[in-house]
């Protein structure tokens, strides 16, 4: 079994989306911008962009069915 990066302590929430508006549910395709901002999509077709010190979620644009 491979030996993992960092031990479990180092672990950290950065961002619990459970409650905000718009959720961060199961994100998928997490990128890191140049200014630090995470971005990612989310099972329900939007595109989210988390701010860099994880204060904040913004819905950038949502799929339209």
């Amino acid at each position: 079994m491979a030996k993992p990066l960092l031990e479990m302590s180092a672990a950290r929430v950065f961002f619990d989306g459970i409650f905000t508006s718009p959720r961060v549910a199961h994100p998928e395709g997490v990128a890191i911008h140049r200014d630090a901002s995470i971005w990612c999509g989310t099972e329900t077709g939007d595109l989210l962009r988390l701010a860099a010190d994880g204060s904040s979620v913004e819905r950038m644009g949502c799929q339209d069915i």
